[in-house]
């Protein structure tokens, strides 16, 4: 659906990011512990990110029931994922974003991502592959495939740090015990399927020290 009340977003190829050249492999990074993030941490990363998706919506001139009738969610459902009654599904957290105007993305404060770099494309040259095939990433807030690409891209970097850049390594029976999650769970996570909580993905991204954060599309 197009309109005044849905963003147009210029198109940006998945996994390439402006200046970044495709296939690119990361250099050799720094080695961290795993970080466990309390559950109480978890939930005020959760209850912040919420509420900033909440305070977008506002800046859009959307309303709730405009974003509930487009997006297909009750004005309910949407009022609970924004007062942090509601632990939302990754896929509903990002699609909701894109029709606010922003990306999802995940940082470490630490540890900018090195020039050249697509986590996506050196994790499978080891045997990664998403849930979904990885497609063009067209920023169009109604489309399906571009929330699928943003969480495409997240999960391969978690996949990828939590491999080369933990002291000692992770691998995926040791990373799910930490967050008290099973391995089914964490692969949703880490190759890009849609069922995922939101405080899944934070406890996740926590573990190899990144945030979830909003970027403005461009």
């Amino acid at each position: 659906m197009s309109g005044p009340d849905v963003p147009q977003l210029a198109p940006v190829r998945h996994g390439v990011q402006p200046g970044i050249q495709p296939g690119a492999q990361p250099g050799a990074q720094p080695v961290t512990p795993p970080v466990v993030l309390a559950g109480g941490e978890v939930d005020r990363r959760r209850l912040e990110l919420t509420s900033q998706l909440g305070r977008l919506r506002t800046e859009a001139g959307l309303s709730v029931r405009a974003v509930a009738d487009q997006a297909g969610v009750s004005t309910g459902t949407l009022w609970r994922i924004e007062t942090g009654r509601a632990d939302p599904r990754w896929s509903t957290f990002a699609m909701l974003a894109g029709r606010y105007g922003h990306l999802v993305d995940v940082l470490h404060p630490d540890r900018p991502r090195p020039p050249g770099l697509d986590y996506e494309v050196a994790a499978q040259t080891e045997g990664y592959w998403p849930c979904s095939r990885r497609v063009p990433m067209v920023l169009h807030a109604d489309s399906r495939w571009w929330t699928n690409a943003q969480i495409v891209r997240i999960g391969a970097e978690l996949w990828w740090a939590r491999r080369h850049e933990l002291n000692p390594p992770l691998d995926a029976t040791g990373a799910a015990a930490l967050l008290g999650i099973n391995r089914s769970t964490l692969r949703n996570v880490e190759h890009g399927a849609f069922q995922p909580r939101l405080s899944t993905v934070i406890a996740a991204a926590g573990l190899t020290g990144r945030h979830l954060v909003f970027v403005a599309a461009r």
